[in-house]
C-alpha cells in the first residue's frame, strides 16, 4: 500500500497572554516533524505567532490557536466511507472527481491518488461465501490440523491394541 502524506500550512497564533498554550502547540507541531514555513520568524512576544510547514500521514483541523491551511490532503477507503456525501464530495473534487454514483467516485479518487481502488473496505461486511479476512483462515485451519492429527492418533492406538490383540 502506498504511503499517505497530507500536505499542510499552520498558522500558529496567540491563545493566551503569557504563550504557554502557544509553545505548547508549537512543540506538539515540531514533534510531529513540521519546520518553520521559510522566509517567516515566529514571534515570542504578544501576539505570538509562527507560520510552519508539515508533511504527515494524520488528518489536521483547526482547533483555538491553530490554523490549519491544507495544500495535499489524501483520503482513505475507510476516510471516504464515514464521510456525509456532501463532505465526500467536497473531498473528492480536489482531484476533479464529480459524479453522483459514491462507488465510482470512490473507485476514481483512489486510483487518482495511487491507492488500491479494488480493494474492500475493511469496514464493509462481506457477503456469506465472499472473501474471508486471512488470520480466520489460519485458525481454522490450524482447528482442521489439530483434529486430523488426533484422529490420525486414535488410529494408530487402535491399530497398536488390534496387533497387541492378535
Amino acid at each position: 500500500m502506498t504511503n499517505i502524506v497530507n500536505k499542510y500550512e499552520i498558522q500558529l497564533g496567540p491563545v493566551d497572554v503569557l504563550g504557554i498554550k502557544w509553545l505548547e502547540n508549537l512543540i506538539r507541531f515540531i514533534k510531529m516533524g513540521a519546520e518553520v514555513k521559510e522566509g517567516h520568524t515566529p514571534k515570542a512576544k504578544f501576539p505570538h505567532h509562527a507560520w510552519l510547514t508539515i508533511e504527515t500521514s494524520e488528518l489536521l483541523r483547526n482547533e483555538p490557536g491553530v490554523q490549519v491551511f491544507m495544500i495535499d490532503e489524501v483520503y482513505t477507503r475507510e476516510q471516504l466511507d464515514a464521510m456525509e456525501f456532501p463532505a465526500f464530495r467536497d473531498a473528492v473534487k480536489s482531484r476533479q472527481i464529480r459524479g453522483r454514483d459514491r462507488a465510482i467516485m470512490t473507485r476514481q479518487y483512489l486510483a487518482a491518488t495511487g491507492q488500491d481502488a479494488n480493494a474492500i473496505s475493511k469496514e464493509k461486511l462481506v457477503p456469506k461465501g465472499g472473501l474471508v479476512e486471512e488470520e480466520s483462515v489460519k485458525k481454522d485451519e490450524a482447528e482442521a490440523s489439530e483434529e486430523t492429527s488426533k484422529e490420525v492418533v486414535e488410529d494408530k492406538d487402535e491399530q497398536i491394541s488390534e496387533e497387541k490383540e492378535e
